[in-house]
C-alpha cells in the first residue's frame, strides 16, 4: 500500500514521464496536538507533496529564501535551518512545531 501511495504521488508530480522520475524522499513529521505531517520531496525540481489529515497539496519551492520554503495559491511550507517545519493556509500557521520523526518500515516476509 505504501509503495502504491508513492506512485501514485509520482503520477501527479510527472504526468508525462514514466518510470524516469526522480525517486522521492518521504518525511514523516509530528506536529503540535500529534498531528502528522507526511512531506513527499522532488528534490530534482523542487517540488513537494505535503499530506495532513487525509488532504494532499502540491506546493513548489521558493528560491532563493533562507528557510527552505514551498508554496501553492493557498499553503506554504517551511522548514527551518533546524528541520522544525510548518505548515500555513493562507498565510495562517495551522501545522506548528513539526518535528520529523525516524520512521523504520517493518518488512514482512511470507514464504
Amino acid at each position: 500500500m505504501y509503495s502504491q501511495a508513492k506512485k501514485d504521488v509520482k503520477a501527479q508530480m510527472f504526468p508525462n514521464i514514466e518510470d524516469q522520475s526522480p525517486p522521492l524522499t518521504t518525511d514523516t513529521y509530528i506536529c503540535d496536538s500529534a498531528r502528522t505531517l507526511l512531506i513527499y520531496k522532488n528534490e530534482g525540481t523542487g517540488t513537494v507533496v505535503v499530506e495532513y489529515e487525509g488532504r494532499a497539496s502540491f506546493l513548489e519551492r521558493i528560491p532563493d529564501i533562507e528557510d527552505e520554503m514551498y508554496q501553492n495559491n493557498q499553503s506554504t511550507l517551511r522548514i527551518r535551518d533546524d528541520g522544525v517545519a510548518e505548515l500555513a493556509r493562507e498565510q495562517v500557521p495551522f501545522l506548528t512545531n513539526c518535528e520529523q520523526q525516524m520512521i523504520q518500515h517493518k518488512k514482512e516476509f511470507i514464504n
